[in-house]
């Protein structure tokens, strides 16, 4: 008997630290470029003692180029989506474009290139205090018109700090800069030149990113164009954005490329320090920013979801476009060799985007226009 209960332990044991589907993949409507975010109790409070809902995530979309924001309870309850109020004609789609939200103090806060009657595209980013039913009126970052037609850009806050990185064109080169604000979204610095590459343009579709570390400092990520080769490089602020140095590439290989390979990769803080996810020559690569080490995660083409921090603190689950086409989602720690792999989707047209609610980890994936989302069991 003792035998028989303990290899059912053992099955046990290695069927609840397997990913497992929680159910089919929900249909959530028409829409393009995803963004989806788990609300903390600052953002959902005033909600909590009506009788409503209470909502625990927010997911932006795309329809006919009005940014819009559904709110949900859980996975299969959501909101029917309302138009985020002074993002219309949110241009171009693909390659990372689209709305990014974030929270900020007690803040929703969203952003988005968008073009205007006169046909040029700027960085607007508006702010809500009521889980997206009124938004404030739309602050301009670029200080220059027209100069973040590209669309790129990224976003991430850290208490009341929020920075804004894009991709910018005023000086006729593909330059990286930023904008910071202090009061969670209320007003934002005038922008600033991150980093110009010495061969003029960094890589030209590749999206940067923005994070904090475990101290405050801000530190930006992007794919960087020097003599041919197109690496992925950070460079930090020490002083909350007023300026940049440090500039480190990182890997150990260097990747000569003729092209752009449309994936800047994305930066995450796990176990207390920060890591590089990325695609270098055909593989998703993961690098520990502090340390240097590298490590291979899988075959892949790109990574389309910007990796997210799983419970244990020093979990990461990451979300790419393996090989064979398929979108795959990896789970790992970063004191382990391990790697748990599972496939998500059939070859996705669109964007992907990933979150974490109780124990399962929500990936939407946009497919002909309409917006699916998969549930997997976080891996224990």
């Amino acid at each position: 008997m003792d035998r028989r209960n303990a290899l059912i332990s053992l099955l046990i044991l290695i069927f609840t630290a397997m990913p497992a589907w929680a159910d089919e993949p929900i249909d959530l409507g028409s829409g393009r470029q995803p963004w989806i975010i788990t609300l903390s109790a600052p953002v959902r409070a005033d909600t909590a003692s009506d009788g409503r809902k209470i909502p625990r995530l927010a997911l932006a979309d795309v329809e006919g180029g009005v940014a819009r924001l559904r709110i949900g309870s859980g996975p299969g309850d959501f909101s029917e989506p309302r138009a985020i109020t002074g993002l219309s004609g949110v241009v171009p789609i693909g390659m990372r474009r689209g709305v990014r939200l974030v929270e900020s103090g007690d803040a929703l806060i969203a952003s988005a290139v968008v073009r205007g009657e006169d046909g040029d595209q700027n960085l607007l980013i508006t702010r809500s205090t009521d889980t997206g039913r009124t938004w404030s009126e739309p602050i301009r970052l670029n200080s220059v018109n027209d100069s973040a037609r590209e669309g790129l850009h990224g976003v991430a806050s850290m208490g009341d700090r929020v920075a804004v990185v894009w991709l910018d064109v005023r000086s006729s080169a593909h330059e990286v800069f930023i904008s910071v604000s202090r009061d969670a979204g209320k007003t934002f610095s005038r922008d600033l030149r991150v980093y110009r590459s010495p061969d003029g343009s960094v890589c030209e579709c590749c999206a940067p990113s923005v994070s904090f570390d475990s101290i405050g400092r801000i530190v930006v990520m992007f794919r960087n164009q020097i003599a041919g080769a197109r690496d992925i490089h950070v460079i930090t602020s020490r002083d909350g954005g007023d300026s940049f140095d440090s500039l480190l590439k990182l890997g150990i290989q260097s990747w000569q490329a003729s092209s752009c390979p449309m994936d800047g990769g994305s930066l995450i803080s796990a176990d207390g320090r920060l890591h590089g996810v990325f695609q270098r020559e055909g593989r998703i690569i993961r690098v520990e920013l502090a340390g240097g080490r590298e490590q291979t995660l899988a075959d892949g083409a790109g990574v389309f979801a910007l990796p997210i921090r799983l419970p244990d603190l020093s979990g990461i689950a990451a979300v790419f476009t393996a090989s064979d086409g398929r979108l795959t989602l990896s789970q790992f720690r970063t004191d382990s060799a391990e790697i748990a792999t599972t496939s998500v989707a059939e070859s996705p047209a669109g964007e992907s985007v990933i979150t974490q609610l109780d124990h399962q980890l929500l990936i939407v994936t946009e497919s002909r226009r309409r917006l699916m989302l998969h549930r997997v069991a976080i891996v224990q």
